[in-house]
């Protein structure tokens, strides 16, 4: 709100509880996959380039649309602030419990916080997991709620900031009762086997094959010959798998499963090892097969730094307002962002747009919606700024 001499106080509601970086989930989507509906317009210098506090880790828009448009940071240390249009910096202090949260902020701006205990509930009725990865984020669709469980050190590659991960996926398909509450239903874990493990923060659901089925696309991984892609149906059917890297403590970041073929082919989208020259692939099923072939690949792109648990730094929207979304991620040193569009032709992509930063990117790549269609960037920079690209 407005002071009286018109300096912009911050007042932001819901946000109740702490929001430490390292377990910071910003949802595009229910169900994990990294795809914004809309038109963005990430061309040339920024429309907006705020001085910011140091060492933020990540951002987000909140509601508000043409001069009253004003972005979260978070730092390094938990701390929240809130950038108000003009670059006006205030403070939320209402700090609670230190626990993993995801966040999800409507066109109205209100902003929803979400814990792996306290999610999942309806009717007053908590769904348990069985074992959950202690920062999981929690995906749902088709009427189903995922989580990573299993934490297991087999696997100590600790890309991710730790050496804790996931053996095993956790399906819960809640049921109605005639109260009309929702109570806990039918439960598959679906246990994945040794040596792998699952090498993420969090499952995703995609309709992989065009059944319009949502599927469970994770990152397995070994000591012995890397990570690779998997799909599975929600009773823990394999679908289809790539092939795997081949060396171990050698990782892939997935990065979404969305329509981006050149006629609209649904492919699984990912970055193969990001922190040594970065190949951004993309996969179809064949289903003759079982196999996700790459159709087509493009090098030195990085949707990670070494040791975060944000994995965040790429999307998938329609970056220039042609109607095709394009998948846009920063350069291996994170100093430009790149949209990237899929074509027939042999290597199969183009690049749609390009644009420096000016400095390394040290955050997620924020993507806010608004209420005319469009959508704004964001990023913030290693020279402490904030930069926003509004939509077209």
């Amino acid at each position: 709100m407005d002071d009286a001499d018109g300096a912009t106080t911050a007042e932001v509601e819901p946000l109740t509880v702490d929001l430490p970086a390292v377990s910071v989930h910003l949802d595009l989507q229910p169900t994990g996959t990294r795809v914004i509906d809309g038109s963005a317009a990430l061309a040339g210098p920024p429309d907006l380039d705020l001085p910011i506090p140091s060492d933020t880790a990540w951002v987000f828009g909140l509601g508000g649309d043409g001069d009253g448009r004003r972005w979260v940071v978070i730092d390094g240390d938990g701390i929240v602030r809130l950038i108000g249009p003009d670059g006006e910096i205030g403070t939320i202090d209402d700090i609670g419990d230190d626990v993993p949260v995801t966040v999800d902020v409507d066109l109205d701006g209100r902003i929803t916080v979400r814990t792996v205990a306290d999610r999942n509930r309806a009717g007053g009725d908590p769904f348990q997991f069985v074992d959950p990865l202690p920062d999981t984020r929690v995906v749902e669709g088709d009427g189903s709620i995922v989580a990573l469980g299993g934490p297991t050190d087999r696997y100590r590659h600790g890309v991710l900031g730790d050496i804790l991960e996931a053996s095993t996926v956790e399906v819960i398909t809640p049921t109605t009762n005639s109260g009309g509450s929702s109570q806990t239903g039918a439960q598959t874990v679906v246990d994945i086997a040794e040596p792998d493990v699952i090498e993420a923060v969090s499952p995703m659901l995609g309709d992989v094959d065009g059944d319009d089925d949502l599927d469970v696309v994770l990152t397995l991984a070994n000591a012995d010959v890397g990570a690779r892609l998997a799909a599975y149906d929600l009773d823990g059917t394999l679908i289809a798998e790539s092939d795997p890297v081949g060396l171990g403590n050698r990782w892939r970041n997935l990065l979404a499963v969305a329509p981006v073929g050149p006629n609209g082919e649904i492919e699984v989208i990912d970055v193969l090892t990001p922190h040594i020259g970065g190949v951004l692939q993309f996969h179809r099923v064949e289903a003759a097969t079982g196999r996700l072939d790459r159709v087509a690949a493009t090098a030195e792109y990085s949707t990670h730094a070494i040791g975060s648990r944000n994995l965040d730094l790429g999307i998938v929207v329609d970056a220039d307002g042609d109607g095709r979304l394009d998948v846009v991620v920063p350069t291996q040193d994170r100093s430009r962002l790149v949209a990237i569009t899929r074509v027939g032709a042999d290597p199969g992509i183009v690049t749609s747009a390009s644009v420096d930063l000016g400095a390394r990117m040290t955050s997620n790549l924020a993507a806010t919606p608004r209420r005319n269609g469009t959508v704004d960037l964001a990023v913030t920079t290693a020279d402490d700024r904030l930069l926003v690209w509004y939509g077209s």
